[in-house]
Parts: C-alpha cells; structure tokens; sequence
C-alpha cells in the first residue's frame, strides 16, 4: 500500500495554536525519536456485505467536514509552534482483497502489515495525519484500520468522527443526504482556551505538590531496557474483566459510601503503586476528557481536548477502606476545577527538591468505552466490533472502563517492563478492587497484607476478596 508524503503545495488556510497537551506530544515527537509514538490505530472487523465505494465516500466526506482531520503543524520559524489547515488534501484510503489467502496467511500478513504501519508513523509537518484502509477477508468480513497521530484526537473525538463515517456510509449507501448541523469548531475551542487564565490554578498546583519528595519509582521495570529480538512488539497490553456480579458488588460499594466507580479505580491504581513501591505517598497521571469546561459543546468538539495532571493518593494504614476512600474522593473532586492546567505550569509548581518528571504511570478511567458506546446502536452495529492499538510516552498506562463489566487494561514497553510482571500486576490490581467490594471497615494495613498473600500465588483467575485472601495467612 503506497502512501503519499509530498507536502501540500499550497499554504495554508487556516493557523491557529495548540493545546497544552498538543505541545507536549510534538515535543516528544521531536525528541523522543521512537517509532510508533503517539500513533493510534482504531481496528474494526465488519461482518456484513460492505458497498466498498460508499465506505470510501464516506470517509471522503467526513474528511472534509472536520478540519482538524487536514492539520499539520509547525514549529520551524515560526515564533511559537501552530497548528495549520490545508483545504486542497486528499484523503489516504487504501483497499485490498486478501480472499484469496488461507486463514494463517491472512493473520501472519496481517501482522506484519499492521506493525510496519505503526512503524511508519506520520512527519506532523506533513499532513494529512491519518489514513484509512479496507481488507476483505471473506465475503462478508471486512477489516477495517484508521491510522493516525494523537495530535489529531482523543478518544471521544475519534468516537464522533466513526458514528459520522458509518452514518455517511448508511446515506451513500442507501442514497439520501444526510443533514447534520455545522461540527463545533476546535478552533473556537482553543481561541476559548487562550483567554483562559491558569495563574490562579498555581496555588492550588503547589498544595498537591508540598512535601512530595521524589516520583514513585516503576519497580516492575528493569534497570536497564532489554534489546528486543527480531520482529519482537516494542510494546504489549494485557487485560482482564470482572464479571457482572464483581462489577455490581463494586458499585454497590461505591454508592454506599458516596463515592464513584472512577474513585475506587484510582484509589487501587494509587495503592498499587504504593505496595510495589513501598511508599505511602504516590503520584500517578491521571488522563482528564476536559469536557466539562464552560466552552459551549465541548463535548461535540472534534479535537484534542484530554489532559494528563498529576494525581497524589496518600496511603494511611490505620485507615479503613471505607474511610480512606472518602478522604480521596474530595480530593478527586478538587481536580476539576483545575484540570485544564497546562502540565508545563503544573511543573513550575513543584518544589525546589523535586526534579525530573512527576510520574511514569498515567491512569485513564471511562465510565463507558467508546466501543461499547458504538455497539450499542443497533442496527449493524452489533456486527461491528471495534478496538485501539496505541503507543504512550510512558513504560506503563492503565486503561479502563466501566459499564456492565469494569474492564482493566494495562499497556506498557516491553524493552522495560516483562509480560510477566504485567500479568502478576494485573492480577494484583484486581484483587485490590475485589477487597474494595468486601467490608468496608477492613483496614488498609489489612489491604497490604492481602495483597502481600496474593502475591505468592499466581495471578487468580477468579475474582478474590481481601476477606478470602486474609483468611489464606
């Protein structure tokens, strides 16, 4: 699949700056010289009989309605870096036949294609940022592959782009217009964003950072970062689900103290980290949406809204489950109000002692996966079935969701982290979230001390209480 890199002839039409999260992923862009950062593909497998021109078309449309989908950006001689929009680009859809390839063909190339895609990435000088391909592999079972640069979207912007692809295809299709209202303007988002004031956010920056010493260290990582061998994934994620019974027991827990799903899962993450680390005072990114703000639709903007800040959990043993969470929550809650705050002026909060970065762990929590969101539309999309393969500057991110099963993913860089260690932390991670669904009076020195029995087991394939773990000792 040849792909085209010439760079637009033509000016462009429209220049205006980044967000803050935007300058960070071009910075490490330009300095991290890392194959496959920041690059999103979003894998779909289509079961149904696809009309391969409408699909095209229909992506073709949603192209030109989104102008943040023909972005490039600028950092070169120019005085701050900016973000530019080309009106003559064409999009980049490719579109093979593999039928006539046996099922293991098809996966061994299927692999090899997809990881040198990753591998090419996209220049941010260069627009278009994205491109779209097509493979069938038999009569009625497409793949579908939308590669392009975080620069471009977050998660629930690439969520409204594929409901109005596939809404495009259906009117193309089935040969009526479709009449959708003007998209909200990233633009206006931004100029929005600029007349914002953060100097006032500082002094509530510099209470979350008193007194914290140094970054919680990523004890499950190597000392040094091992040489991968032959065609060896540079990055791997593994996942598990609870049950719906798990998932209802932890909500039920969650609502008798008057706290969130997202509080018990950041609380656990914190936890975690802080039995691995051995300290009680821990520090993570958590991954905010930012659509909340006051901007008018920001949760229709078709953009780069999200934003990482620094999360503290402090860890009291003598603390019950129950009344350690509602000290959290509030705290939680005060993140709000602030979560817009560029990470560079949260940096310029820290103390004298504190150098380097704050953390090396981001936490992303979504009450519903865009996904699932997707899949439940009806019509064909139940025969719709969606995923993300994605590439943070981090060795270690948790990613997880709620709805009826609270999914857990972890992804991390296998030059520094090991699929075994992952494995035992994911099971780790589960049974702290098990223990929060258990009385709520056990205390959290209790919590260690499960934790500490459940790590001379293997990883438990079913979902383990703190009460039963406690009662292994």
């Amino acid at each position: 699949m040849a792909i085209d890199l010439e760079i637009p002839s033509k000016a462009a039409q429209t220049v205006y700056p980044l967000t803050s999260m935007q300058q960070n992923m071009l910075s490490y862009s330009q300095f991290i010289r890392q194959p496959g950062l920041d690059i999103e593909q979003v894998i779909a497998e289509l079961h149904e009989a696809l009309d391969i021109r409408a699909f095209e078309s229909a992506w073709k449309q949603v192209f030109r309605r989104h102008k943040v989908l023909r972005t490039g950006f600028r950092w070169r001689e120019v005085a701050r870096p900016q973000q530019e929009v080309y009106e003559d680009l064409d999009l980049n859809f490719f579109y093979e036949d593999w039928t006539d390839l046996r099922s293991t063909e098809q996966k061994q190339k299927y692999a090899g294609w997809l990881a040198e895609d990753r591998q090419r990435g996209f220049d941010p000088e260069t627009p278009p940022l994205m491109r779209v391909a097509l493979i069938r592999l038999k009569k009625a079972h497409y793949r579908f592959v939308w590669t392009f640069h975080h620069l471009l979207l977050d998660a629930t912007a690439f969520a409204i782009v594929l409901k109005e692809a596939f809404a495009f295809y259906e009117a193309t299709h089935e040969g009526y217009e479709l009449g959708l209202s003007a998209p909200a303007s990233f633009q206006a988002y931004i100029q929005w964003l600029e007349q914002q004031s953060f100097g006032e956010d500082q002094g509530f920056w510099r209470s979350v950072l008193k007194g914290f010493e140094a970054p919680t260290p990523l004890v499950v990582a190597r000392a040094s970062a091992r040489t991968l061998v032959g065609n060896e994934a540079t990055h791997g994620e593994q996942i598990l689900r609870l049950s719906d019974g798990e998932t209802a027991a932890l909500k039920c827990a969650a609502e008798a103290l008057g706290v969130t799903q997202s509080t018990m899962v950041e609380a656990a993450w914190g936890l975690l980290l802080g039995r691995y680390s051995g300290q009680e005072d821990v520090l993570f990114g958590g991954v905010r949406a930012c659509r909340n703000s006051s901007f008018p639709g920001a949760k229709f903007v078709v953009g780069l809204l999200i934003n990482t800040v620094p999360v503290r959990v402090r860890i009291d043993p003598k603390a019950t489950v129950g009344q350690w969470l509602q000290f959290f929550r509030p705290k939680q809650l005060a993140l709000r109000e602030h979560e817009q705050t560029p990470l560079l002026s949260i940096l310029e909060c820290r103390e004298e002692s504190q150098k380097g970065q704050l953390f090396e762990t981001i936490l992303n929590f979504q009450n519903t996966a865009w996904h699932e969101d997707l899949s439940a539309q009806g019509e064909e999309w139940p025969n719709r079935t969606f995923s993300i393969r994605n590439q943070p500057n981090y060795p270690l991110w948790a990613d997880c969701h709620g709805g009826r099963q609270l999914v857990l993913k972890l992804g991390y860089d296998r030059r520094r982290v090991d699929d075994e260690a992952i494995q035992r932390m994911l099971g780790h991670f589960k049974n702290l979230l098990g223990g929060m669904a258990a009385p709520l009076f056990l205390f959290l020195a209790g919590v260690a001390a499960a934790l500490a029995a459940s790590a001379r087991t293997s990883a438990p394939s079913r979902f383990a209480t703190l009460n039963s773990l406690v009662g292994r000792r």
